[in-house]
């Protein structure tokens, strides 16, 4: 009896499949599954750009020591379209000695002389950009907060700026070194985020290679938050 629903089961399967173009898939408990769909994007080219100096693709750049370059990393696929891929790309240096990049495409020029900058994604590498550091120096460094009298617990960014011996100003709030003179009033992390902590005064500083900028002092007090309230910019009647 089994055997025989069985066969009709299967007979009209196959009638099944001669009636129409529908292909039918036998799928058992051991099937392997199916790989997912292949929706990946080409790309065929890569190219480097520097936010700073140019939009469009260059050869070479110059900038003086301690000085920092952005740069973006864009993707172009078969159809013309691009990617920014700045965050996904390997990013790599000749001479390390001479320059630096972080994994954001960030270059920040150590000492005079030249070497070159790529990135690569995946088996694509980008233009290469000839990068000479010249006899530029930083010639001051300069702190800046939104506010330097805090109430204990609260925090503030601190922002580092560079001037240069050619005139160019960069923020190098990422590749200073920060420190604070009494951390029994405030903290400073290595992004620049201080946090007040208890009552009192203290000078922050920020240094780059062999220049330290001038002190920025701080003001802690023991203010507590008492109220909160609403004001409202502008009302309307709705009668």
């Amino acid at each position: 009896m089994k055997f025989s629903v069985m066969l009709r089961c299967i007979a009209f399967l196959l009638l099944l499949s001669a009636c129409t173009d529908t292909e039918i898939i036998y799928v058992t408990k051991n099937s392997p599954p199916a790989p997912p769909p292949n929706d990946t994007t080409e790309f065929v080219e890569l190219h480097i750009v520097s936010r700073q100096i140019s939009a469009t693709p260059t050869d070479s750049i110059q900038l003086g020591v301690a000085a920092v370059v952005s740069f973006d990393a864009y993707a172009v696929s078969k159809d013309g379209s691009f990617k920014n891929v700045t965050n996904e790309a390997l990013w790599k240096i000749d001479d390390q000695s001479v320059a630096e990049v972080n994994n954001e495409g960030e270059l920040l020029s150590l000492k005079i002389g030249n070497t070159n900058l790529v990135a690569q994604l995946d088996e694509l590498e980008s233009n290469a950009i000839d990068v000479t550091v010249v006899p530029t120096s930083l010639v001051s460094i300069e702190i800046s907060a939104p506010q330097t009298r805090l109430a204990k617990g609260l925090s503030t960014s601190l922002t580092a700026t560079g001037f240069y011996s050619d005139g160019s100003v960069y923020n190098i709030s990422d590749y200073v070194s920060w420190s604070v003179n009494d951390t029994r009033v405030a903290n400073v992390d290595q992004f620049g985020e201080l946090l007040a902590v208890g009552a009192g005064g203290a000078q922050v500083a920020a240094q780059l290679g062999q220049m330290t900028s001038k002190e920025l002092l701080v003001s802690v007090t023991n203010a507590q938050l008492t109220d909160i309230q609403i004001i409202a910019k502008q009302s309307r009647s709705l009668l």
